[in-house]
């Protein structure tokens, strides 16, 4: 999980100058399969077995990309809740921030 998770974390630093290379990325079979890697582990794994600094990178993730799957973002904020106490302020705000942003960007999210 942790290394799908880089790899989104890296997908997303790397487009997020450019929101056509966030589209044209977000189109690609192979990006729609990691997002559904990530989910079908977190449906594996019990809430509290998720590395905090993890549910922080994948949710600044999905929000650099502007991109909400709300299946998947239901299943990380269950596990930063789970894990709540192990958060890093640092990781915390990041995460907090990027379910703000994510709820502009899907109103479902909110």
């Amino acid at each position: 999980l942790v290394n799908m998770i880089t790899a989104l974390h890296r997908l997303a630093k790397l487009t997020s100058a450019s929101s056509q290379s966030q589209i044209c990325l977000q189109k690609e079979h192979a990006f729609q399969e990691l997002l559904r890697s990530i989910s079908t582990a977190f449906d594996t794994l019990e809430p509290g077995q998720v590395v905090a600094q993890s549910l922080s990178n994948l949710a600044w993730s999905m929000s650099t990309l502007n991109f909400v799957m709300v299946d998947l973002l239901s299943q990380v904020v269950a596990a930063a809740v789970a894990n709540l106490s192990s958060f890093k302020a640092f990781e915390l705000a990041m995460f907090l921030q990027a379910c703000s942003k994510l709820s502009a960007v899907d109103n479902s999210v909110a």
